[in-house]
């Protein structure tokens, strides 16, 4: 009795592990899948950056837009410094009808936020 109990705690276990290798393997995946390249548009929405989560080439440049009527300020974390990624942002507030566009020349995996709404998040992750 006392085996089993081990071995569903272990198996418990390995399960959530699995869970959590699957989501962070899911977080740095594009639109299905796929490595992008060339030039790329991220929307802020209502809901959030569209999309989340996206993986580039190096040297794709990033297009930032919003729709939410107001201005933005996409940045590298971490908030509120920016010191992660400093040259990925603006230094400035972008007004609702402009994009701002960056291009990425590190590999690596970015997180970002909106400045002005940092609840507002996503990864760009940059490969070679």
């Amino acid at each position: 009795m006392k085996a089993t109990k081990i071995i569903i705690g272990i198996l418990i276990i390995l399960l959530f592990v699995g869970i959590g290798l699957w989501g962070a393997a899911k977080k740095h995946t594009g639109p299905g899948g796929q490595v992008q390249s060339g030039e790329v548009s991220i929307v802020l929405t209502e809901e959030g950056f569209s999309p989340k989560t996206i993986r580039i080439r190096k040297g794709t440049t990033i297009t930032l837009t919003t729709n939410v009527g107001r201005f933005f300020w996409p940045a590298s974390d971490l908030h509120p410094s920016h010191g992660i990624y400093p040259a990925f942002d603006p230094k400035k507030p972008i007004p609702a009808a402009e994009s701002w566009s960056f291009t990425f020349d590190r590999v690596g995996s970015w997180d970002f936020h909106d400045h002005l709404s940092p609840y507002y998040t996503g990864t760009i992750t940059v490969i070679e």
